[in-house]
């Protein structure tokens, strides 16, 4: 009985690179089995991997680490899945150790998820405003706000692609509208390698470049300085 952490990953996904699934057990190898046998019944809690069983079949596991006793494994599996970044750019749901998690599995979410999931079909499919929303679900109007941004939730694009990508391009149009008539210019920004990038979808950018978009957020509002090496360019391109 090995008592760890450990790592799934699919060997068909290495090229797209949909990213790692950390775990902590007192018994790796049966806990292996328990996410094998429930994602071929279709019915594991992680989402994330039961939508890439589907397309890549069973993982593969690794064992990171192997520790003597149980009372380092909370701690192991937060340095592990920050390690690997498993939880903004992988298959954790959580932080580790506390069970921080996503959405409506944070334990200070304010609200369950089917009201995040309202306000999203609501955002894609409606022609109501933002105010209007909020109203209509009573949920404050700054949380719809976010989401319609892509600046909070962000794990409702891999749960639900279509209705998200329908709600980000018509935000994104909205936006640029705007943005238009009001003469505004989005800042560039410049990579760790000193390329120039100019961002029209902070969202898809932040998934494509595996960064927090929330942190990004305050980056391009000059709220932070850097995230991950990322900066304002400061002498924009004519």
């Amino acid at each position: 009985m090995t008592v760890g952490i450990y790592c799934l990953y699919f060997e068909q996904d290495r090229d797209l690179d949909t990213g790692y699934y950390i775990g902590q057990s007192i018994n790796i190898n049966k806990r292996f089995k328990d996410h094998c046998s429930t994602l071929e019944k279709h019915i594991h809690r992680n989402y994330k991997l039961q939508n890439a069983y589907s397309i890549y079949g069973l993982p593969t596991m690794s064992i990171l680490t192997v520790c003597s006793d149980t009372s380092s494994l909370n701690d192991c599996e937060i340095y592990w899945i920050n390690e690997f970044d498993s939880y903004y750019s992988g298959l954790n749901l959580t932080l580790g150790g506390d069970c921080t998690g996503y959405g409506h599995l944070n334990p200070g979410a304010k609200h369950d998820e089917e009201t995040y999931l309202s306000i999203l079909n609501m955002l894609a499919y409606s022609n109501l405003s933002r105010k209007d929303i909020s109203l209509k679900l009573d949920v404050s109007e700054e949380i719809v706000k976010q989401i319609s941004l892509g600046a909070r939730h962000t794990y409702l694009e891999i749960s639900h692609p279509i209705e998200y990508s329908i709600m980000r391009s018509k935000y994104t149009q909205c936006r640029s509208a705007n943005a238009k008539q009001q003469g505004i210019i989005y800042p560039e920004v410049l990579s760790p390698v000193g390329e120039v990038h100019i961002i029209s979808n902070l969202s898809e950018f932040c998934r494509q470049h595996k960064l927090d978009t929330s942190t990004m957020c305050k980056v391009m509002n000059k709220k932070l300085n850097q995230h991950k090496g990322w900066i304002i360019n400061e002498r924009p391109s004519s």
